[in-house]
């Protein structure tokens, strides 16, 4: 209840439970009352416990003499359907009008899919997936959008550090035995290596690069966006690498000499007072 007054815009601090669910009816009155609709969309249902989700039914009785005053959209994985089953649920489960379930996408659709995630983060047609790349994909994900996604994602950062934006099945096939954790440690940057050189700030360059590929594709320019991204990276890693080496000697990922003293011990012997 907390998190859905706060979602309407409402400050839940200081009330009680009963005091909640009168300032969410009252609200939910005067939406109604000027021909608008309030929908509920609760994502990752499933990891809701089945006290929180008995709440839920209780706020399904919110309506007028005539009408409900709250829409509930319970969004979750397969999980969902079979806590729904259980006993304690009976009356919740039987107040669900429309149930759907989402299969997994077609090969073709997969596609449809990358392809409409490229538009919409802006990419312009500058990235591309060969038809190779893609069956790959589709092969590895077997159309579940979820694993689309992450692979997608390591096959972009993989097309980043090759500076192409052609996605080949070469760099998908690198970007699965990434996530499978079955890269060699060959000192490319899907290897282990690259984990165990930066330590626990691995997982801040990798965000680094996943920042730099977004400004890609948001780039008017190719070449002067790649060149932009390229000293942003380089300028974080080398910040990385000196915080992971505690700012003493210089890391090997900085192409500078360490800085020589200004006045050796051995000059100022020589020199006297």
């Amino acid at each position: 209840m907390k998190a859905i007054l706060q979602d309407f815009g409402f400050p839940s601090r200081g009330r009680s439970k009963k005091e909640r669910i009168d300032v969410l009816n009252h609200f939910l009155v005067e939406r109604f009352s000027q021909g608008e609709n309030a929908l509920l969309i609760i994502d990752e249902a499933q990891n809701l416990s089945i006290p929180v989700l008995e709440q839920i039914r209780m706020l399904s009785n919110l309506e007028t003499e005539k009408e409900k005053i709250l829409q509930i959209i319970l969004m979750g994985q397969l999980e969902l359907n079979q806590k729904l089953k259980s006993p304690k649920l009976k009356q919740l489960n039987q107040r669900i009008a429309i149930r759907h379930l989402l299969l997994p996408l077609s090969p073709t659709k997969t596609e449809d899919y990358i392809q409409n995630r490229l538009m919409v983060a802006g990419a312009h047609g500058n990235v591309t997936f060969s038809k190779s790349a893609l069956k790959a994909i589709y092969q590895f994900s077997q159309g579940t959008p979820r694993l689309i996604n992450l692979l997608c994602d390591r096959a972009l950062l993989g097309g980043f550090i090759d500076q192409t934006f052609h996605i080949n099945k070469e760099i998908v096939k690198k970007a699965v035995k990434s996530l499978r954790g079955e890269e060699k440690d060959d000192g490319s940057f899907f290897s282990v290596g690259w984990a165990i050189r930066l330590g626990r700030w691995w997982l801040v360059s990798i965000m680094v690069s996943i920042f730099s590929i977004a400004g890609v594709a948001l780039g008017n320019g190719p070449l002067y966006s790649w060149k932009m991204a390229k000293n942003f990276l380089g300028e974080k890693m080398q910040s990385i690498a000196l915080l992971t080496s505690g700012g003493g000697e210089k890391s090997v990922l900085s192409n500078e000499a360490p800085e020589q003293p200004k006045n050796p011990p051995e000059a100022r012997r020589k020199g006297g007072r």
